[in-house]
Parts: C-alpha cells; structure tokens; sequence
C-alpha cells in the first residue's frame, strides 16, 4: 500500500518590502524612542516602545529642485538634530546617491529643503555643536561646509583623494588656556582652534581642517588600510 503524503496549505499574508538599506546608517531620537532608518529611496520612522513602523518619509515624485530628474534618489546617509530636553529641533538630514541633501521636518512628516553641491553619493554628514552649520563628506572626495540658517553652501574643502568616509566638527574651547589656538606647521601660525573639522577618507588619511582659514593644518597617515569612521 503506497504512503501518502500531506502537506499544509501555506497562504501569503503580508509583504513587508525594504525595512532598512545596507548602504545607509540608522539614527535616534535622543528620548530612545524613534529610530530612522533607509528603505531605498524612502525614510521609515519607527517606534521602538511600540515595535512598529509609524510612518514613512516620501521623496516628492516631481521634485523641482532635483538637477537630475524628478525620479528619486536612494538614502545613502542620515544625521538626526542635536536635541536637548528643551530642545524643539525636529531637522532630519538624508544624503542621497545623486548627491543632493535633504532637509525633513520629522514630526510634521515634510521635506523642507534639497541642498546640492555634491556630484556623486554623500558618504557622511554631520552638524556643528550649535546646529548652526553642517559639513557633508561625498564619493566626489570633497567636503562642503554647510550654514543652516541661511541655508547654502559656505565653501568647499579638497584634498583627499579617494571618498571621504567621516567628517566630525571638533570644539577645542574650554581645554585649557592655550585650547583655542592651534599651532600650524613649520609656520607656527596661530589658528582659532574654537570650531574645526576632521575627515577620514577611504585614502587611509585623517586631516583636520580649519574653518577659520578653511585649510588643512594637518594631515595624519600611518594607516595601511581605508579608514572608515
């Protein structure tokens, strides 16, 4: 007598698509309880105490501002507002594959503004200890100095040769007597040390810039491999 099998009916119930992107990070809230994180060309905004996604941020289709089209671009790096217990700052910064930057106000779920100064895929974005300026690193090895406010571009900073793959405001102020003079090279200018840069780059090279004189004073190598954050 032969065996018969039976198997289970085995239905689809639910597609759940792209829940995160590989090529870009994943931010927080400073309360803990929302993260953001890229789907592609999509923002998803999740609650972390109700373990669910509550909403998506959506690329307009005929996005005006966009100089390569109006198809949207996939999410490569986000940076989240410095927030404060009394902090209202709702900013939500994208860099994108084309190169532009986007500026969202999370809470109200919009985009706000589209920077572009990049020609390839922004690798890295961070802000100043205000929020008042930003800086952005990208596949083109430039980086770009960002004032918030006024919201353009304040200048461009060349000299790595491959991407730069971290950029990181650095405030030396409140270190000592001498902490807000730098002393550059063989020249021993003295430089405002207040406000200044480090970027790290797929070169194998770290440099710290001067916003001041918007400059590299410094270049350190010693590194066999690419450096990444």
């Amino acid at each position: 007598m032969p065996l018969q099998k039976t198997y289970l009916s085995v239905q689809h119930k639910d597609t759940f698509g792209v829940i995160t992107s590989p090529e870009c990070n994943i931010v927080y809230d400073a309360t803990c309880k929302f993260a953001f994180a890229a789907a592609l060309h999509d923002i998803h905004i999740w609650s972390l105490a109700e373990k669910k996604k509550i909403a998506t941020l959506q690329q307009p289709a005929n996005d005006s501002s966009n100089d390569v089209g109006s198809k949207p671009s996939r999410v490569t790096c986000l940076l989240l507002a410095t927030q404060s217990d009394n902090s209202s700052d709702t900013r939500l910064i994208s860099g994108h594959h084309d190169g532009s930057i986007k500026v969202w106000d999370y809470k109200e779920q919009r985009l706000v503004l589209t920077l572009h100064g990049h020609n390839s895929r922004v690798t890295t974005l961070a802000f100043n200890e205000g929020g008042t300026k930003m800086a952005s690193g990208g596949f083109d090895t430039d980086i770009i100095v960002w004032d918030m406010l006024e919201q353009r571009g304040l200048f461009r900073l060349r000299g790595h040769v491959k991407p730069v793959t971290k950029v990181q405001f650095l405030n030396c102020s409140g270190h000592g007597s001498n902490a807000n003079v730098y002393e550059s090279g063989s020249q021993h200018d003295q430089i405002d040390a207040t406000e200044m840069l480090l970027s790290s780059s797929r070169d194998t090279s770290l440099k710290l810039w001067s916003l001041q004189t918007q400059h590299c004073v410094q270049t350190i190598v010693g590194h066999k491999h690419e450096i990444w954050s």
